[in-house]
């Protein structure tokens, strides 16, 4: 899948990740497997996706590099862990798993994330926690529209409404973000003709201005 694809090539440069939420664990196997000297831990806080990492790893025989957590959150990772690796979920769910385990970001060098909803809110809560972003990729998969975030410790800076909104790095999504993007707003535009509450109108306004400043700066006209 690309969208495995996406999120692992983010993640590359771990030593020792901690998928949160890591279901099938095919990310995870995906890192294991391009570069053996990695470790991994899989995390999950539901007892049938921990049992199926666990018997993922060990089909795989990784049970000296990697093991399966039944916890929530980053609250159980252990200081080692480098990098870590939040995809699939919601972008206020992550938000919510790294203020409530800010206290265990001391030794994280790297966070990937791959939200799927909510970006805005993700974005302000990994910048006030000391993280600016270093790379953006997208991809579409079948049919869906996937984006993903490698995150450094240092401090965001001079950065205005469309990056705080789609992200400083943006621009580099590309065909695949426009694409998205133009979606989006034939989609709101249409949602613009319904009976909406004055407050959910201006909300809908706000974001097809939004989105219609980033196409204009990518060269893109409505």
């Amino acid at each position: 899948m690309k969208r495995i694809e996406l999120v692992s090539s983010l993640a590359s440069s771990a030593t020792y990740f901690a998928e949160i939420g890591s279901d099938h664990g095919l990310i995870s196997l995906r890192l294991l497997k391009e570069d053996p000297s990695k470790r991994g831990l899989l995390i999950d806080n539901k007892k049938g996706p921990f049992e199926v990492s666990r018997k993922a790893i060990s089909s795989n025989s990784l049970e000296g590099r990697a093991s399966a957590l039944l916890s929530d959150g980053i609250r159980d990772i252990p200081p080692e862990v480098d990098t870590l690796v939040l995809a699939g979920m919601g972008g206020l769910l992550i938000a919510k798993i790294l203020k409530e385990g800010k206290r265990k970001l001391t030794n994280i060098k790297r966070i990937v994330a791959e939200p799927q909803g909510h970006r805005p809110e993700m974005l302000k809560a990994i910048h006030e926690l000391g993280y600016k972003e270093t790379s953006y990729l997208t991809c579409q998969d079948q049919g869906h529209y996937y984006e993903g975030f490698l995150f450094l410790k240092g401090k965001i800076e001079g950065i205005g409404q469309l990056e705080e909104h789609f992200g400083a790095l943006f621009e580099l999504g590309g065909q695949i973000f426009v694409n998205r993007e133009k979606k989006a707003l034939g989609a709101l535009k249409r949602l613009l003709e319904g009976n909406l509450s004055p407050k959910r109108r201006e909300e809908v306004e706000r974001e097809i201005a939004l989105i219609q400043a980033a196409l204009g700066r990518m060269g893109y006209a409505d």
